[in-house]
């Protein structure tokens, strides 16, 4: 499973959010995947290694470094998922 260590976003100029993903066994992140089914276990794996760390107990609150907020764990759940999937969106599957 490859390691994600978090996502860049670019509020000031518009394009995709980039992911920070460990390369793996020495491939590189942007060559593609051989199958679409590898690409599909790819997406699930980023998918899974994101919510992994946002797993971690936060004591309920959520934000950034200097701004966080409460938050009830439904409703961060729901948040994180809607982002994560919104994220993928703009990665191109490899034909």
């Amino acid at each position: 499973m490859p390691v994600v260590y978090g996502v860049m976003t670019h509020e000031e100029h518009p394009g995709p959010d980039v992911l920070l993903i460990e390369r793996l066994r020495g491939v590189s992140v942007e060559a593609p995947a051989r199958t679409p089914q590898r690409w599909e276990q790819l997406q699930e794996q980023i998918v899974e290694a994101l919510l992994s760390w946002h797993r971690q107990d936060s004591g309920g609150c959520v934000g950034v470094v200097d701004c966080t907020q409460e938050n009830l764990w439904p409703n961060w759940y729901r948040q994180r998922w809607r982002s994560c999937g919104e994220r993928l969106t703009f990665i191109r599957i490899p034909a």
